[in-house]
């Protein structure tokens, strides 16, 4: 299942001009020299994508678009240049949009809703206002027709 996630993620970050390396790396998910993702299941690759879509562009020129590894953000580090209240919008704001990349795509997204301890009321609210930002709807438009490009690919 997860190889068939990959190839149209993969495709889909080709489009935003990035690079998904399916292998876990200890240094960083985002090398920003490289425009490069590095992950091993498709909903945290899609996490990585969004956060390289809501990120200031100052920010995708940091590893880990500055927030430091993982959630080193909630307990402070000396290499995160994102912090605090902004930190927690913007992990808020990746979380939302991985999520709708992951129902757009056709995945399981309720896991990872889970996860980042969304409702479903807090979700949809978020997601209404996600879908508004002029920003994101080409992406959005990008991932439905990847999307439909691979559901027909498999159903031929």
């Amino acid at each position: 299942m997860h190889a068939q996630f990959q190839k149209v993620i993969s495709s889909f970050a080709a489009r935003v001009g990035l690079t998904v390396v399916w292998e876990h790396n200890d240094k960083c998910m985002w090398e920003p020299k490289t425009k490069t993702i590095y992950r091993t299941d498709p909903s945290d690759a899609l996490h990585e994508i969004a956060h390289y879509l809501v990120a200031a562009t100052k920010h995708r020129t940091l590893p880990n678009f500055g927030l430091g590894h993982d959630y080193e953000f909630l307990v402070g580090s000396l290499r995160e240049e994102v912090t605090g209240i902004t930190a927690l919008k913007t992990e808020a704001r990746a979380s939302c949009v991985g999520i709708m990349l992951e129902e757009i795509f056709g995945m399981d997204y309720h896991k990872t809703m889970h996860f980042h301890s969304w409702t479903l009321e807090e979700y949809n609210e978020a997601k209404n206002k996600e879908a508004r930002d002029r920003s994101l709807k080409k992406w959005f438009k990008i991932a439905m027709w990847e999307a439909e490009n691979a559901r027909q690919q498999r159903s031929s």
